[in-house]
């Protein structure tokens, strides 16, 4: 009883110390309430900018190993224009792609068009690619002109009706010889999950 009286006189309004005792608690309350607000905004600054950082990690391994994993498909397509050689011959390079059936595994399809844009082998066979013109699109006139290899922007494929991108490379710099690329299909939907 005697402290509910001591409080009550203490947190009295009428005089100078409770007015006092008053102002001093809500200055103390508004100074609290800054800085949980400022800590607040600062931590949450600094969780933002960690997560773009990581963000930004994450992105370069990803970039990174897009970027090795479509290397190695075109060293292995470099290879296997090196084994099917200078030839012309369609029923030759049909054989080769067929021998090579283990690079199925990193590509939906392998084709070999001559220098005039028509394909004239493909693995597996799909009814109606081969004979078919590319000497229209992006990817055969970027192999013709920069000479080395080359991802396509994604596409339709025209036999298989199914979104892909090309990576090529040129079999034969020579006017002699009527093969000209080779190029491989991955499945637009793999594009972003390369296994290897």
């Amino acid at each position: 009883m005697r402290f509910a009286h001591l409080l009550k006189k203490l947190f009295s309004f009428s005089s100078l110390k409770g007015r006092l005792l008053l102002g001093l608690s809500f200055t103390l309350l508004l100074l609290i309430a800054l800085v949980l607000g400022m800590a607040w905004q600062v931590g949450k600054t600094m969780v933002q900018e960690t997560n773009m950082s990581h963000l930004r990690y994450e992105a370069t391994l990803l970039a990174d190993e897009v970027t090795q994993q479509i290397d190695m498909r075109i060293e292995a397509l470099e290879r296997l224009s090196k084994m099917i050689g200078p030839t012309d011959d369609a029923s030759w390079i049909s054989h080769q792609l067929r021998q090579n059936d283990s690079l199925m595994a990193w590509f939906e399809g392998i084709v070999v068009a001559n220098r005039d844009g028509r394909i004239i082998a493909d693995w597996p066979a799909i009814v109606g690619r081969v004979g078919l013109e590319t000497a229209e699109f992006e990817y055969f006139r970027m192999l013709r002109g920069i000479r080395r290899p080359y991802v396509s922007e994604p596409f339709v494929g025209r036999a298989s009706g199914m979104p892909m991108v090309l990576v090529g490379c040129r079999v034969s710099p020579s006017k002699a010889i009527s093969m000209a690329l080779l190029g491989a299909f991955l499945a637009w939907i793999l594009v972003g999950y390369l296994a290897v």
